[in-house]
């Protein structure tokens, strides 16, 4: 399974290749990832000249910041940031909100490809929702739903999101699309939005995605990482703010992070 990412993410070891053998992967494992390698090799060799591979996947967000050992401050701020290194209450690790990530192998796709973040009615006010909407650039989007949790329906307008943007600015207005096996991908509802939208799917087999999935082997961890640094400098500013601007300042290092990793 070779995939080539844009030009700006060079820091991604692409081609990706995996030696099943060597991490200690079930018999069974292998061979679905072999089918998978398959359907994925099928697709390529029945496509046109710079048909588009799309990687998408969900992580969640959550809107606490949990203590770090060592975390170093500058001594003028030392007695502002002690809320920060703080453990985090139950209700606060509860507070989450998703992020639906994309990756291609095209350079000039990914700028405009859709980066998805999904709050739900308690974390985000509608009142408060096309300001946060003003602050975002263009291809990164802010949904606010009854639930921070992807559903079918949800995810059906990730899938229109997401074949809108192809047919635009693909010449054949088509795409491979990679996903994990989490049950609502495998929905019929979400198997017929990818039908509609031209969006071929090969899925990565459970128990391989940390090995296979360029979103888990290759950006997650980085964004994350990223989010948590930007969240702190954020966070030393303001360490005890107050729950709505808390959401506002996850959602500002989140993009940063997204913008910095992808």
């Amino acid at each position: 399974l070779a995939l080539y990412l844009p030009s700006r993410a060079q820091h991604f070891p692409w081609p990706h290749t995996v030696s099943l053998a060597t991490k200690g992967v079930r018999a069974c494992v292998f061979a679905e990832a072999m089918a998978a390698w398959q359907w994925f090799n099928a697709y390529r060799s029945h496509a046109h000249d710079g048909e588009i591979v799309v990687n998408l996947d969900e992580t969640a967000i959550n809107l606490g910041v949990e203590a770090l050992r060592g975390y170093r401050v500058p001594m003028a701020k030392l007695r502002r940031c002690e809320p920060v290194a703080r453990a985090l209450t139950l209700a606060e690790r509860r507070k989450t909100f998703t992020a639906v990530v994309m990756v291609c192998n095209a350079s000039w796709l990914q700028p405009v490809l859709p980066q998805i973040l999904i709050a739900n009615e308690r974390t985000v006010k509608a009142k408060a929702l096309a300001r946060l909407r003003d602050t975002l650039p263009g291809h990164v989007h802010l949904w606010r739903e009854n639930s921070a949790w992807i559903v079918g329906e949800v995810f059906e307008r990730v899938l229109d999101l997401l074949g809108g943007v192809v047919k635009s600015n693909c010449p054949r207005g088509r795409a491979i699309l990679l996903m994990d096996t989490s049950p609502v991908h495998c929905l019929p509802r979400v198997l017929q939005a990818c039908l509609r939208n031209r969006l071929r799917v090969v899925f990565i087999p459970a128990g391989c995605t940390s090995l296979l999935q360029p979103l888990d082997t290759d950006v997650f961890a980085k964004f994350k990482l990223q989010l948590r640094k930007n969240l702190h400098s954020i966070l030393l500013e303001s360490p005890s703010p107050e729950s709505r601007d808390r959401f506002e300042a996850v959602l500002r290092a989140a993009v940063a992070a997204l913008d910095k990793v992808l």
